[in-house]
């Protein structure tokens, strides 16, 4: 492995894979809680002690669903120390082939 592979190729390949996750996780997500509000709107045809009970579960889905803005927040994180990892690792590069650069001196 190259030490020009991992800012050219292995960071930015990891940071678009997060970037996926999160735009899946959030599709995902909306789509659940979509099918939650029809849930929601059909139940108030039901009696009331069903609707009551479906509107209990359907809460606890909509609560569960925070997931996603929550590994959102974290896999942005992520990205943001790789970057970091990547404009340090490019940094390190560029002075060791300096030093080796016998024209440099």
């Amino acid at each position: 492995v190259q030490t020009s592979d991992i800012t050219k190729t292995h960071i930015p390949s990891a940071s678009d894979e997060l970037d996926a996750i999160v735009g899946t996780t959030e599709k995902a997500t909306n789509k659940i809680m979509e099918s939650c509000e029809k849930i929601q709107s059909a139940s108030a045809a039901a009696p009331p002690e069903v609707a009551k009970a479906i509107e209990t579960q359907v809460t606890a889905i909509f609560e569960a669903c925070t997931f996603q803005d929550i590994t959102g927040q974290r896999i942005s994180k992520i990205v943001k120390a790789l970057k970091e990892i990547d404009k340090k690792t490019a940094d390190l590069v560029r002075v060791i082939e300096k030093s080796f650069d016998p024209g440099s001196a």
